[in-house]
């Protein structure tokens, strides 16, 4: 008799369901519904801001973004798993991390992942462009952020992102 075995671990899909990624997985099939409800059932694990330091004085790493790394080893073509690691690394400070993120994003196909994180995969990578002193790309991100807002209706947002890019320009 086969039996199915699931590609994600309970363990690390509660973890997963820690950075809204559940839908991802349950809606590409990855993973059996009832393996996603059993894990549900148990409370994912409580995570504690991130970098913190250890007694040597290093730098723990996030362990959202260790699981999402090893995600993405697992299945490098799923957009919703650089989209998190990209939030989650921008979090942490780490602009670098979050710029190639929502860059592979935009590469793999930004209309694969929820159309909720579409303009904030351009609005943040142009905020993490700015702090990494890429002004231009800074801006030019943030506009397609500011113009995808407009599209969208969303006046608010559209002016705040204005705004950056005014701060950027100066």
């Amino acid at each position: 008799m086969l039996r199915y075995r699931p590609v994600l671990t309970p363990s690390l899909l509660r973890s997963l369901m820690s950075v809204f990624l559940v839908r991802a997985y349950v809606g590409t099939a990855l993973i059996l519904p009832a393996v996603a409800t059993a894990a549900a059932a148990q409370p994912a694990p409580v995570v504690s801001s991130y970098p913190t330091e250890n007694r040597e004085g290093l730098v723990a790493s996030n362990p959202r973004i260790d699981i999402l790394t090893q995600a993405i080893e697992q299945h490098p073509g799923n957009a919703a798993l650089y989209n998190s690691r990209g939030w989650y690394s921008f979090l942490d400070g780490d602009y670098t991390q979050t710029v190639s993120d929502y860059n592979q994003v935009i590469a793999l196909g930004i209309e694969t992942i929820d159309p909720v994180y579409h303009t904030s995969v351009y609005y943040v990578r142009g905020l993490a462009y700015g702090e990494l002193g890429d002004t231009e790309l800074a801006i030019e991100s943030l506009q397609i952020a500011e113009e995808m807002y407009r599209a969208q209706g969303d006046t608010a947002s559209a002016q705040e992102v204005a705004a950056a890019i005014d701060k950027l320009g100066k």
